[in-house]
């Protein structure tokens, strides 16, 4: 699922007023709410980077292109979407 702010919000917005009900002006606090999850998701995806390892038990089957090809491990690097 992807991360959004809307998103973010609705579920803080959830775990907030569980647990200290409804605010005076639920405008205000939607609006504000809205605000900062947009925030924290755009922050999270414009600097989060996720390592993971792949290892590769076989490649039978698999038909041999330009490179060489066979069991091994690597890793690869990516960013938060």
């Amino acid at each position: 699922m992807a991360m959004t702010g809307s998103g973010l919000a609705a579920a803080r917005k959830a775990k907030l007023e569980g647990q200290f009900g409804s605010p005076d002006d639920q405008a205000l606090f939607d609006s504000w709410l809205l605000k900062d999850s947009e925030a924290i998701v755009e922050y999270i995806q414009g600097n989060a980077v996720v390592t993971s390892s792949v290892a590769v038990a076989s490649v039978s089957g698999v038909t041999p292109g330009g490179g060489s090809s066979g069991s091994g491990t690597g890793t690869a690097t990516g960013t938060v979407g």
